[in-house]
């Protein structure tokens, strides 16, 4: 609509395209001579016709799919194409060059980018076109007016695609009624409240949380019941004056969870909230990963959740409360299968959410005394040399009232030394999500890790031996640094699984070996248990066969791998 009243302007003759017959006849009502049905391909052929075979000048489109071809096709020798459209250009659509052979120009123009990254330009042709308005050249396009208080039946009104101009929504005069989506879940003892994986560490610092914050009754679920090391815990509770109910059963059985919430019904108040805090971790390298260890790491989030979430869908709740991971976030070496479970219970709140219905995902990192990382020997104490630190227990539950009372829908939650971090996992600072937080002006991206001159070093050593030797220095520096021992206790006639490394220290190894040499190392090859001599050895056979087939390449050639960024 605003194209033609430019080019009424400028003088052109239009020939123009619209979707209903209501649409044509108000074209032909501005004096548009030939007006064509844009839902069918035909205009192509109808335009070559009005116009003797000739074509046309410049085409403007918005049409998608084979639209754009026909649309090409219709233009003269010399002619401009000027999409507008956004579907194909998203979707990386194809596009045969041929028509292109009559010195055809093909524009896209995306008026918000320009105005982003080319302010002064649009600036000028909005003060323009302004101009011309204010001059009564232009008119303002038709349209129709709803009330705010019908700006439903305004998307409704759009979507179906009848409307001529714009669709507008006008405020004068008009009284709304707002109501919030979110309510902040208010803890009550009159209520019930669930907590799965509830005689763990996580889960009973969850119930303690839970009677601080004025719960009377609580029912906590796990495989074996309540466990000799919970009674404690336990005693401790129902001296604060809670009751607790002890619910034994798998909740990735979708029987014991329809029997656990069955025995809620009849024996305790209305359930109200739900933390799901169950969950295992089997870990492994990705090549090593066997499907029963996925089964195992999934049952409790990925079934536990979805049986939880069906066996309640009816149930008025005020929070549904999912313990997920920055696994699924950031990654985590060895832990594939971990994090696609995690990733599950985030998809699984959006679901809830669109439905209608509460949920909270939380990412946690690990925590401090409680938990997953807390049970395994030296894991936390590992993820604090990669800059992730612990979560206090008594600073987690704080942070867990605070996103319930926002009414998030997924929040991650660790505190991260960056620059840490960035130094075990150089790579990390390529991925665009996360080069904010990784980026610091006052480093090089990483690259103090890298011992200075070791490459160069091994290629320019007299012979293989002498090469081998800096590797072994090189190697043991960094074996020592992963596995958290003195220098001197790396012996290299020792396998490294000997030592102590696994499949994620594995992946750390991997990960400072890649960064130094600029050599790839399947981490299979080091969980084989090669001693440090013979890894030494079969890096320096990599090296070298490297090193060979660039002397291969003409120095022209060198040249352009170099400027391709591929050194």
């Amino acid at each position: 609509m605003a194209a033609l009243r430019v080019a009424r302007y400028l003088g052109l003759e239009v020939y123009a395209t619209a979707g209903t017959p209501e649409k044509r006849e108000y074209l032909q009502s501005l004096g548009v001579r030939h007006v064509m049905d844009s839902r069918t391909l035909e205009f192509a052929d109808e335009v070559m016709k009005y116009t003797d075979g000739r074509g046309v000048d410049a085409v403007l489109n918005s049409l998608a799919g084979e639209a754009i071809p026909r649309g090409l096709s219709v233009l003269a020798t010399g002619g401009r194409f000027l999409e507008i459209g956004k579907r194909d250009i998203y979707s990386n659509a194809q596009l045969g060059l041929l028509p292109f052979q009559k010195n055809l120009t093909f524009s896209a123009i995306d008026l918000l980018r320009l105005s982003q990254e080319r302010p002064e330009v649009f600036l000028k042709l909005a003060r323009e076109v302004n101009e011309l308005l204010a001059a009564g050249t232009f008119q303002p396009l038709p349209g129709k007016v709803f009330p705010i208080g019908e700006a439903a039946d305004a998307f409704r009104y759009m979507a179906q695609g009848k409307h001529i101009g714009k669709v507008l929504v006008g405020f004068a005069g008009a009284e709304v009624e707002v109501s919030t989506t979110t309510r902040v879940p208010k803890i009550e003892e009159q209520w019930t409240y669930l907590v799965t994986g509830g005689f763990g560490g996580l889960g009973l610092e969850v119930a303690r949380w839970l009677v601080a914050q004025g719960a009377r009754h609580l029912a906590l679920m796990g495989r074996r019941g309540a466990t000799e090391s919970a009674q404690p815990a336990l005693e401790t509770l129902r001296g604060s004056g809670a009751r607790i109910k002890v619910l034994r059963g798998d909740v990735s059985r979708r029987e014991d969870v329809a029997a656990a919430i069955s025995e809620i019904e009849e024996s305790m108040p209305s359930l109200k909230g739900v933390i799901h805090c169950a969950g295992v971790v089997d870990d492994g390298v990705l090549e090593r990963l066997e499907w029963n260890q996925f089964e195992s790491v999934f049952a409790p989030k990925v079934e536990g959740s979805w049986n939880l979430h069906c066996r309640l869908r009816n149930t008025p709740l005020d929070f549904f409360v999912l313990f997920s991971s920055t696994a699924s976030m950031l990654g985590s070496a060895g832990q594939a299968n971990y994090a696609a479970a995690n990733a599950f219970l985030d998809s699984l709140a959006h679901y809830r959410r669109s439905e209608k219905l509460p949920a909270l995902s939380i990412n946690w990192g690990p925590w401090a005394e409680v938990g997953m990382a807390a049970a395994q020997e030296n894991r936390g104490a590992r993820l604090a040399m990669q800059g992730i630190e612990s979560i206090p227990p008594r600073e987690g539950v704080q942070v867990l009232k605070t996103l319930l009372d926002a009414g998030s829908t997924q929040a991650g939650v660790c505190p991260i030394d960056w620059k840490r971090w960035r130094e075990a996992s150089p790579e990390i600072h390529d991925i665009p999500v996360l080069s904010r937080f990784t980026s610091d002006s006052g480093s090089d991206n990483g690259t103090e890790a890298k011992q200075p001159g070791v490459l160069d070093a091994v290629l320019d050593a007299p012979d293989a031996d002498a090469g081998r030797e800096v590797l072994i220095s090189c190697l043991a520096g960094h074996i020592a640094g992963v596995l958290k021992i003195p220098t001197n206790r790396v012996d290299p006639r020792v396998g490294l699984n000997r030592l102590g490394l696994d499949s994620l220290t594995a992946v750390e190894l991997r990960n400072r070996i890649e960064f130094e040499l600029s050599v790839s190392v399947p981490v299979v090859k080091l969980l084989q248990g090669p001693s440090l001599s013979q890894l030494a050895a079969w890096l320096y056979g990599e090296l070298e066969k490297a090193a060979q087939a660039l002397e291969l390449l003409s120095d022209e050639d060198v040249e352009n791998i170099v400027a391709a960024g591929d050194e």
